[in-house]
């Protein structure tokens, strides 16, 4: 395992919304959807691989988001500023 890959993993942690919406505000957040693993996505936008990370987009597998996502979820998160990527944890389905 990469020494970045490592680092990720280890960052990666649980947040509840009110964790969450100070990002929102700041237009930082990024929802990674649930079929692509959080870890990979912090991988990509760490190593600056523009055209994976263009594809999903195109594909909404990642968005920005504008608006409140859920007060009662709970989400995984990553912080690679100034963007913070989260992912609805799959508990709350």
């Amino acid at each position: 395992m990469s020494d970045l890959r490592k680092q990720l993993n280890e960052d990666l942690d649980v947040a509840t919304w009110d964790m969450l919406e100070t990002h929102l505000k700041r237009g930082a957040l990024v929802e990674v959807h649930e079929s692509l693993e959080l870890v990979d996505v912090g991988m990509a936008v760490a190593e600056d691989k523009a055209d994976l990370i263009k594809d999903w987009m195109k594909k909404k597998l990642i968005k920005n988001i504008s608006e409140e996502v859920g007060k009662d979820l709970k989400f995984k998160f990553l912080i690679l500023s100034p963007y913070v990527l989260i992912q609805v944890l799959k508990e709350n389905h």
